[in-house]
């Protein structure tokens, strides 16, 4: 009998293609054979450098009109898969000119034409569900809390520099989503307790120009800190394989901690960490900070405290991140930060 084949759309970030590994797994030990476009930001794809998981992969040049002639030579698949961060009117119309079924848990008309050519099986989201078992059932598989496999997923490493112990922090995860951000002043006043507290530590700070401004110009006179802002995905990969742990928010170089093999100090605001953070899975090796206030999280796509405001952008004054300080997220450091460093 032949393999069954399946489309996969990648068309957000680091995280989104993170958060679909499991899946992949689930899909190549099923015998299935996956063609994969990738169309998101920050060349995700190469994440999946030289790994087994795919039959065939088209990277997206950023012309619809390309995708849609490439498409059209393509075999006939038995099922696309689009997640909700896919989920464009584009991949939609892609999706239904080359597959009998389509699987998602969008709920918006978004698939008018699919439902004419393909059949598009709704796959209800599960509310504060971790998203990597939501892009499980989507393909059909069994709810599996047990299958998120935290083991070092090897990124195409390049030597190492570093001979001493080393963090990696990364201040400001998103500046397309500033809200998931805590403040600049707290994290300067966070690593100034961290430089005494760990004197044999170095540090490790990543982001573009922008984003590492603020810490280098308190930060770059020490000796022991290092800043990068240009390296290439399988570069910071090799960075974080080497480092005692990550620390950051809610975003792609969190969820590619995870598939590197490394713990996570993590500090969350509007966005669940129930969804996207790993410390249920591992609470010894991950740790979720987050402040106690009554309207988080309002940042979730498969349900979200709508208490307050329906999107953190909406928001007045993002409490749950102005109000958690950094003496108390120094508390929580300490207690995890022991056990690598």
């Amino acid at each position: 009998m032949a393999n069954k084949t399946v489309l996969i759309f990648f068309s957000a970030g680091i995280g989104d293609a993170v958060l679909m590994l499991p899946l992949l797994r689930k899909l190549k030990k099923s015998d299935y054979k996956v063609t994969a476009i990738f169309s998101g930001i920050h060349n995700p794809e190469q994440i999946f450098e030289e790994k087994d998981l795919f039959h065939s992969v088209k990277v997206s040049d950023g012309s619809f009109f390309n995708l849609f002639l490439w498409i059209l030579k393509m075999p006939r698949f038995d099922l696309a898969i689009i997640n909700n961060f896919s989920a464009g009117r584009k991949n939609f119309l892609l999706a239904s000119i080359r597959s009998k079924k389509i699987f998602t848990h969008q709920r918006k008309s978004h698939t008018g034409l699919a439902r004419f050519i393909s059949k598009v099986v709704q796959v209800d989201a599960r509310p504060y569900t971790h998203d990597a078992v939501q892009n499980l059932l989507l393909g059909g598989f069994p709810l599996e809390f047990q299958c998120i496999d935290l083991r070092k997923e090897s990124l195409s490493p390049v030597p190492k520099k570093f001979l001493t112990p080393y963090i990696v922090i990364q201040a400001v995860g998103n500046t397309a989503a500033a809200y998931k951000n805590w403040p600049l002043r707290n994290w300067s006043q966070l690593i100034d307790k961290m430089v005494v507290l760990f004197p044999r530590l170095e540090f490790v700070i990543l982001g573009d120009e922008r984003e590492v401004r603020g810490l280098k110009s308190n930060f770059s006179k020490n000796a022991g800190f290092h800043f990068f802002t240009q390296l290439k995905l399988n570069e910071i990969s090799a960075l974080l394989e080497g480092a005692r742990f990550f620390m950051g928010h809610d975003g792609g170089l969190m969820h590619l901690s995870v598939a590197a093999g490394i713990p996570t100090f993590t500090i969350w605001g509007p966005s669940s960490e129930f969804v996207y953070g790993y410390e249920q899975f591992d609470k010894e090796r991950h740790r979720c900070i987050a402040a106690q206030v009554s309207c988080r999280p309002c940042s979730v796509w498969s349900g979200g405290n709508r208490s307050r405001v329906d999107h953190p952008e909406k928001c007045p004054d993002l409490a749950c991140m102005q109000t958690l300080t950094h003496e108390e997220v120094l508390k929580e450091l300490k207690l995890f930060a022991v056990k690598f460093v």
